[in-house]
């Protein structure tokens, strides 16, 4: 779904404030993407100690599934997990984590903490 923020509009705008938003601490991993036409896209995860980028394995267990996104270069430390059963299914839900986050204008106050530290 494409939006603007603060309206339903799809319509296009290169001056939206919210697409310099382009990087996120998300379920403990950093998410990094693109806007495109007001949709994330090339969203992917990163590990926040090292920022390698992080693999993924879905994983069954006790009847819950989730898909792990797991660092290569920190001994294989599972950085984040995701319910869900697939990773196009842990990649959308991070994204309309995001487009909640710009709706909500929380990404505002998320990114003056950041400027802080």
């Amino acid at each position: 779904m494409a939006f603007f923020e603060g309206t339903n509009s799809t319509s296009t705008s290169n001056n939206a404030p919210y697409l310099s938003y382009i990087e996120d601490h998300i379920s403990g991993a950093v998410w990094r993407w693109k806007w495109n036409d007001n949709k994330v896209v090339n969203l992917t995860c990163y590990c926040p100690t090292c920022d390698g980028q992080l693999i993924y394995s879905t994983s069954y267990m006790y009847d819950e599934s989730s898909v792990h996104f797991i660092c290569e270069n920190c001994n294989h430390n599972v950085i984040s997990k995701v319910k869900g059963d697939s990773i196009g299914f842990a990649v959308a839900a991070t994204s309309r984590e995001i487009e909640r986050r710009v709706r909500t204008k929380e990404y505002k106050k998320l990114n003056l903490e950041l400027s802080d530290l």
